[in-house]
């Protein structure tokens, strides 16, 4: 017997319908106040960098872009002109003071006052048990997490606060607030990332200049392709890169992209995603010990063992390693997602399939 919806009922559903597009609509507004901005990007020339820089530039903004390697670099601002953003793209290493002073002078010169700076650099990612990291795997880590994001804040902020407007984005990971097993440089600056960030929006707040911190889940950037693995590389490389790949356990970069600037456009102070990512988040700030003791139970059961013997340990590459991949399930997600990780210019040009 079919049931009449009473007119409670009804009225209950067009409320929340009216809620949600009049929710829609201020989206849609902070969005368009974006347009003509112009944006800078920091490990813009691959994975969830170049997601951005099309995601902003979809948006409105004029948009610039850096990185080391100028090979990459120069492939991602023609795939992203391709894709009719307005794109500047300029070589700068984010650990260099110097350098981040010259990239903010450059991209103000020739695109105008930075409104959105986007503090993204990534490449610095170790994974293997604390028995077979050395101490420059620490330092090397804080220098791109860490001052990789403090040197371009410091830079732009000036400018900002000057003309009392602006938005400062810094990407984390959920790796700022659980430390991830056999990542520990990695969530160690990702953690002062994030203490940094969150200091400087207190200080901040009134002034004009939003900071918003993104902290998200496992998100299928490519990165597995360009970490250092340690102990057993390809049995690190294997447990990593399936966590990033899997259906299921992980986000594509266009929507975390999206997240992101729809968090920007806000002026959040924090986005984490996915709700699975964000509960675990906040079961840790409620039950730490119970979380930890959880995460205890992952590294004993779930991570490859450190060698016996330490001098037998190695250590690998991500794009070295791919190839030499047995596991049937990675090999199926790899192929599956090969084509995706190209489109975000995580493979050399010369990169040939082995498998």
């Amino acid at each position: 017997m079919q049931r009449t919806i009473s007119r409670d009922e009804a009225t209950v559903a067009a409320a929340g319908l009216g809620l949600g597009l009049v929710a829609g609509a201020r989206a849609a507004l902070r969005l368009r106040a974006l347009r003509g901005q112009v944006a800078l990007i920091t490990g813009g020339s691959r994975g969830l960098g170049l997601g951005l820089a099309r995601a902003f530039g979809r948006a409105g903004c004029k948009v610039a872009i850096c990185a080391r390697d100028e090979a990459t670099l120069e492939r991602a601002r023609e795939r992203l002109a391709a894709d009719g953003v307005e794109v500047l793209a300029l070589p700068c290493d984010v650990t260099d003071r110097a350098q981040v002073a010259t990239l903010v002078a450059n991209v103000e010169e020739r695109l105008g006052p930075i409104d959105i700076l986007v503090a993204n650099a990534v490449s610095s990612i170790t994974v293997g048990p604390y028995e077979t990291l050395r101490h420059e795997d620490y330092t090397g880590a804080m220098d791109i997490l860490y001052w990789g994001v403090v040197h371009p804040v410091l830079a732009a902020l000036p400018g900002m606060r000057e003309r009392r407007r602006g938005r400062i984005v810094v990407i984390s990971s959920i790796g700022g607030r659980l430390s991830v097993p056999h990542m520990l440089p990695y969530s160690a600056a990702k953690h002062a990332a994030l203490g940094f960030a969150a200091g400087l929006r207190a200080e901040l707040a009134g002034s004009g200049v939003s900071v918003t911190t993104a902290a998200p889940g496992t998100i299928r950037t490519g990165a597995h392709l360009h970490a250092r693995y340690t102990g057993k590389p390809l049995e690190e490389f294997t447990w990593f890169a399936k966590g990033e790949l899997a259906p299921f356990m992980s986000v594509s970069v266009a929507q975390a992209a999206r997240r992101i600037v729809a968090a920007t456009a806000a002026r959040r102070g924090e986005v984490i995603f996915p709700r699975s990512v964000a509960l675990m988040a906040a079961l840790r700030g409620v039950f730490p010990n119970a979380v930890d003791r959880l995460l205890g139970a992952v590294n004993r059961i779930g991570l490859p063992r450190p060698p016996a013997d330490e001098a037998a340990g190695g250590r690998g590459f991500g794009l070295e390693l791919e190839p030499l991949v047995r596991d049937p399930i990675l090999r199926l997600i790899t192929r599956w997602r090969r084509p995706d990780l190209r489109r975000l210019n995580q493979y050399p040009e010369a990169h040939v399939d082995s498998h």
